[in-house]
């Protein structure tokens, strides 16, 4: 996702990242790509200290805030802080089928008309990446995939061993995972928002 951020303008953007993590996207955007404004999220109280430890360690590089998909109070909190987004990032943060809907539903209230939501994934499960286009049209998402081959240069990775190697991050991973043919990175664009139930 980094090697992508690369390819695409930022200049100027407003740019959330989801399940930051150590916030190493996010951080890129902002310091590399020269964003706007970059707002760290994740839900994990250890990782958040982390998060504002590196946000600290880049010239207090970014917001951080608590943000739980499944959470209406904590998107309203960062909706009321910050606004709406005109691009968000998520990287490595699909695993599980029952987080897809709070995923998206998040990832909608968050981006401002014409924005885009980039995700990037490893498909480590069968069935997953049905399941993650699937939810996204439900959620009101048109998805782009983008072919690696358009953007990546594998001697500028951070991954553990070669190209053909079954080996991602250090991990050793089932077969044909953990190869670069199962990372998938799409682009998606909101086409309708999503009716409000309940209201």
């Amino acid at each position: 996702l980094v090697q992508y951020l690369d390819s695409i303008n930022l200049e100027g953007e407003r740019v959330l990242e989801l399940g930051a993590g150590a916030g190493l996207c996010g951080l890129y955007a902002q310091r590399a790509r020269r964003c706007e404004r970059i707002v760290l999220t994740d839900h994990d109280v250890t990782t958040l200290k982390l998060l504002r430890h590196n946000a600290a360690l880049n010239a207090s590089c970014g917001h951080v805030h608590a943000l739980d998909w499944h959470s209406h109070g904590d998107v309203e909190a960062v909706l009321g802080l910050h606004g709406t987004f005109s691009t968000i990032l998520a990287s490595d943060v699909l695993f599980q089928a029952r987080d897809l809907g709070a995923f998206y539903a998040c990832a909608a209230k968050l981006l401002s008309s014409n924005g885009r939501l980039v995700v990037a994934y490893e498909d480590r499960v069968a069935g997953l990446e049905a399941k993650v286009l699937a939810e996204a049209k439900r959620a009101g998402f048109a998805a782009r995939s983008i072919p690696l081959d358009t953007f990546f240069d594998p001697d500028r990775d951070v991954v553990d061993g070669g190209r053909d190697e079954a080996r991602l991050f250090g991990e050793a991973v089932l077969p044909g995972n953990g190869s670069w043919d199962s990372l998938r990175l799409w682009e998606m664009s909101l086409l309708r928002r999503p009716g409000r139930r309940g209201s």
